[in-house]
């Protein structure tokens, strides 16, 4: 997955760029969350994830499944912190990302990219995905937290 910040909104709504956070929420095949991070992406930045490694390398149950939805969400550092973090920050438009997909094909491989879809966010289903990323963190011992790659560096 590959994620930007496209520069035109700052941390407080603002008209300066600013840097934003990727906050990722990925869940396995029967909806439950398996990691949580937030990664920061500087204004007109780019940040690479694989999905294998970053995303998925550190699932909660231990169990990797590869079927499920990954939720990445545009958000503000976290306004006491001023850094990243998954379990607060508001929304805040911004971050855009598409992923690339080898394919099987007739004969070899064939690879595709696929731009992420914006969708209606409400003010509580964000509350929701930042409290049970909260409980994940909490109750997960070091487990279900997913890891941000280097900004500028690719897979």
């Amino acid at each position: 997955m590959r994620v930007i910040n496209d520069g035109n909104t700052g941390p407080s709504g603002d008209s300066s760029p600013g840097d934003l956070c990727a906050a990722f929420y990925v869940f396995d095949d029967s909806q439950e969350m398996q990691e949580c991070c937030s990664c920061e992406v500087s204004a007109d930045g780019l940040i690479a994830e694989s999905v294998n490694r970053d995303l998925l390398g550190n699932s909660l149950t231990s169990f990797v499944n590869h079927r499920g939805v990954i939720k990445l969400v545009s958000t503000s550092p976290n306004p006491s912190t001023g850094l990243c973090d998954p379990t607060a920050g508001a929304a805040t438009a911004g971050i855009r990302g598409w992923a690339t997909h080898i394919q099987r094909a007739t004969s070899g491989y064939a690879s595709t990219e696929t731009a992420f879809h914006d969708a209606n966010l409400a003010s509580a289903e964000l509350a929701g995905l930042q409290q049970f990323c909260s409980f994940e963190i909490i109750l997960g011992s070091g487990r279900g937290t997913c890891r941000c790659g280097f900004e500028d560096q690719a897979f």
